[in-house]
């Protein structure tokens, strides 16, 4: 969505909005949800996930339709946060800060790719922790 696809709540095709809960919100649950076992039978592991929100939806000037369904995902990465707690697996969530330049931004959008942020910048943060450094 953006570019030349209407912003405007009303005016986002269903089946687009659908596509959007599910990669926002089920993609994250269920990536989750399939890689725990396996971290759980280790011991060990960080279970690293990335959210980006460039302001609060609630403040936004206009319901960015990406950002809405990521917000279920915040109380949801806290609980189960408390339930892997003493399993030695830890849910790391790491928030860019913004939005981001990359191609899943259409050239005809809005949105001037220079107030963006270059999505290298969480390449350190990431490898930090899926690294045994982050628990040193």
């Amino acid at each position: 969505m953006g570019g030349e696809t209407p912003n405007n709540f009303w005016e986002i095709p269903a089946d687009e909005w659908g596509r959007v809960v599910s990669v926002n919100s089920s993609g994250p649950f269920y990536m989750t949800r399939t890689v725990v076992p396996h971290m759980l039978a280790q011991g060990v592991g960080p279970n690293n996930r990335r959210h980006h929100q460039h302001e609060p939806p609630c403040t936004a000037k206009v319901a960015h339709p990406t950002a809405l369904p990521k917000q279920p995902m915040k109380p949801w990465w806290a609980l189960a946060s408390r339930e892997l707690e003493g399993t030695g697996v830890t849910v790391n969530v790491l928030v860019p800060g913004g939005m981001a330049s990359t191609d899943l931004i259409p050239e005809d959008t809005d949105h001037q790719r220079k107030k963006m942020i270059n999505p290298e910048v969480m390449q350190a943060p990431v490898v930090w922790l899926a690294s045994d450094a982050r628990t040193a």
